[in-house]
């Protein structure tokens, strides 16, 4: 996860997981919405279970998973879930 230039508190803040869904939910697909809508609403699953358990739950595939976590600018589906597990820690 890398922060902007200037990386101070407010950018760090877009760097959560629920403020980079809100961010982007307008630009995305109807199957990346419905990701999206299970990653905000079931973040410790995401924090805690691997990629097909999320996928088998959400009834989402796991390329889409993985095709949300680029569209809010993670490398893949493991950053994504790295920063579930900090915010989840955190709360």
């Amino acid at each position: 996860m890398k922060l902007n230039s200037g990386g101070n508190m407010v950018e760090a803040s877009k760097n959560r997981l629920e403020a980079r869904i809100a961010h982007r939910y307008g630009d995305l697909s109807g199957q990346l919405r419905a990701a999206a809508d299970y990653v905000v609403a079931h973040p410790v699953e995401i924090a805690t279970r691997s990629l097909r358990s999320v996928s088998a739950a959400s009834k989402v595939s796991p390329a889409t998973l993985s095709r949300l976590a680029r569209a809010l600018d993670f490398e893949n589906y493991e950053d994504m879930r790295e920063v579930s597990r900090s915010t989840s820690s955190a709360r």
